[in-house]
Parts: structure tokens; sequence; C-alpha cells
């Protein structure tokens, strides 16, 4: 109860803050320090382990920038403490300055999407470094042109981490006729799908007689059966981004020329088209569609200006319960159906932070 009547005060407080310049800072800074506050000074994460080992055993292949603040901590004698508050204190300020780019609603907006993805968001520090630097990087390239900047932003991401490089095959779309862009997604999705249904389907037919193989397939059907349990609501809720844009561009076919709509567009839907590898390597999705939610987010604020007032009632309430449906299949239905959920390594987090400690547990 204290949390919700908290979030809804820095709600008002923030709407209103927002119509003055300096008040834009002050939300910034607010709701920075209060991400910050939760996420950085945490004592336990699920990979809490590799990272202190990492720290003074760095591997030779894992990624440049890890390596050299590694060695910098370690000639200092900093700990793992410092390398958790080191990077998700850039992060953050990266997570914030990109949903700045298209939004005022910093603090609604980042509290849904870090709520979506909280465990991996302070657990993955790798990833998160290197995920928004590249999601700025390609809104320079894009809507920007700024080739200089976009370059610098997309060197650093890949510099934190090597897997980010699959960003590469989003560009083309980009530059696709928006007239043919959904037709293209589609296309692409289809044949990813199509691909991973036959090698399971060649998998478990033809190579059933080799125990080995067999086993392997085995594992990935019931690997595929719980990628289809974890993101089959994303599928949802890009079905009904491509269902407002259809509505957005009917009210508007002028919002087709706007880069900063298309790019949000993309960033919405574009990674559904992993989805087909996603449900074999689930570390696709939680990497490539549940982070999309942002861009979610984003694109729904963005459009809500085009509409009338009863109109963007109905499409608040209607998105607001995708969100609020997303929450529950993430943190109660997932939690009954699964013997060990992810709830068990996030109250171990929330437990760990010194600051809610001291204000809230």
């Amino acid at each position: 109860m204290f949390l919700l009547i908290v979030s809804i005060f820095l709600i008002i407080l923030t709407t209103f803050l927002e119509k003055f310049k300096l008040g834009k800072i002050i939300n910034f800074i607010v709701v920075y320090a209060i991400i910050f506050a939760i996420v950085g000074y945490v004592e336990f994460t699920p990979d809490k382990e590799f990272y202190i080992y990492w720290l003074y055993d760095t591997p030779e292949s894992i990624e440049p920038f890890f390596r050299i603040t590694a060695d910098y901590l370690v000639k200092h004698e900093y700990a793992f403490p410092e390398l958790q508050l080191f990077f998700t204190f850039i992060y953050t300020f990266l997570l914030l300055f990109l949903i700045t780019r298209f939004s005022e609603k910093i603090f609604i907006i980042s509290l849904l999407y870090v709520g979506t993805i909280f465990l991996f968001y302070v657990t993955q520090l790798r990833y998160f470094m290197g995920y928004y630097a590249i999601c700025l990087g390609l809104y320079y390239l894009y809507v920007k042109k700024n080739y200089f900047t976009a370059a610098l932003f997309m060197a650093f991401g890949i510099a934190n981490h090597y897997g980010l490089v699959l960003f590469a095959v989003i560009i083309p779309f980009f530059y696709i006729k928006p007239d043919k862009l959904i037709s293209r997604l589609f296309t692409v999705t289809v044949i990813v799908l199509g691909v991973t249904s036959i090698l399971l389907l060649l998998g478990t037919t033809s190579f059933s007689q080799i125990r080995f193989v067999a086993y392997f397939f085995s594992e990935l059907q019931s690997t595929f059966l719980g990628g289809l349990l974890t993101f089959l609501p994303y599928a949802g809720i890009v079905y009904m981004i491509y269902r407002l844009h259809i509505m957005v561009v009917k009210i508007n076919p002028e919002i087709l020329k706007d880069r900063k709509y298309i790019f949000l567009l993309i960033m919405s839907i574009a990674n559904i088209t992993l989805i087909g590898a996603a449900l074999i390597i689930q570390v696709i999705g939680h990497r490539m569609i549940m982070t999309a939610t942002l861009f979610q987010l984003l694109y729904v604020f963005y459009i809500l200006p085009y509409f009338e007032k009863n109109e963007k009632f109905r499409l608040l309430a209607g998105f607001g319960g995708a969100i609020a449906f997303l929450y529950f299949y993430l943190y109660i239905f997932m939690d009954l159906i699964l013997e060990k959920s992810n709830n068990d390594d996030i109250i171990s987090v929330l437990k760990s932070s010194p600051v809610l400690n001291y204000f809230i547990l």
C-alpha cells in the first residue's frame, strides 16, 4: 500500500513538473535517483558469483569494456558492489536519456518498463550497458542521421556485449517503404518460425534412433514449450501495436513521414521476427523480445496526441489492461505453474537492498 501511494504521488508530481523546462530536469534526476538507488545498491543478484569470478579471473574472450573495468576495479581494491554501482549508474542514465528522446512521461514509462524486466535489469550488467547504447546508436543513425554519434554508441554497445551485433539485422527494416514494412516483417517471422519447426520435426523423426540426438531434441521440445509459454503474451502486444499502427495511419497518413514514429514502430514489432529462435533459445527472447516493451510503451505514448479524448481514453485503457495482464502473467500465473519462478530471485534481490530495507522493508 505504501509503495502504491508513493507511486501515485510521484506520477502526479512528475506530470506537473514535466510542463516546465526546469521541471523536466528535476523529473530526470528524481527518476534516475529512484531507479539507481534500488538496482545499484543490491547485495545479491543471481549472477553475482559469476561477476565476482570474472573480476579476478577475467576471461580473454570477454568484451573489452568489462575487461578494462575489471582491471581498474581490482587494481584499486574495489569489488562486486562497485561493479554493480558503476554499470547500473551508466546504463540507467542511458535508458532515461533514450526515453526522453521520445516522451516526457519519464516516470510512468520507466516504472512500467523496469517492472517487466526487473530481474534481468538488475542482473545483466554487460548486456544492458550495451543494449541502450545500441538503441541510441540506431536512433542517431536513422532519426537524426548523425552517423558519427551513431557509430560511437554502436561501438560502445558491442564493446560491452558481442551478441548485440545481431541488431544489425534490424537496420534494413528502417529503409523499407512504410507501406511494405508490415508485410516484410511478417514474411521474416514466418520464415524463422518455419525453419524452427522444420528443425524440430526433422530432429524428432529422422534422428530418434540415435540416443544422444533423441535426448537433445527432447530437450529442445521442452524448451520450445517453455518458450511458447514465456513469450506468447509479447506476441499479443505486438499484434496490438500493429492494430494501433493501422488506426493512427488512417487518422494521419502523414505520420509515415515521421522518422521518430517509424523508428518506434520498427523497434516495437521487429523483435517478434525472432520468436521462432526464442522458442528454442530462450535467452534470445529475454534479451530481444522482452526488452522491446520499452519501445512499445514509448510508441503508445507517442501516438496519443493523434487521438480524440474518448479514443485516447480507450487506447490507454486497452493498453493499460495489456500491461496489467503482462504483469499478472509474469509474476502470478508463471509462479503458479512453475516449480521455481523468477519471483524467488526477485524477492532475494529486493531484500538485499539496504535502501529498500531502510525505507520500506
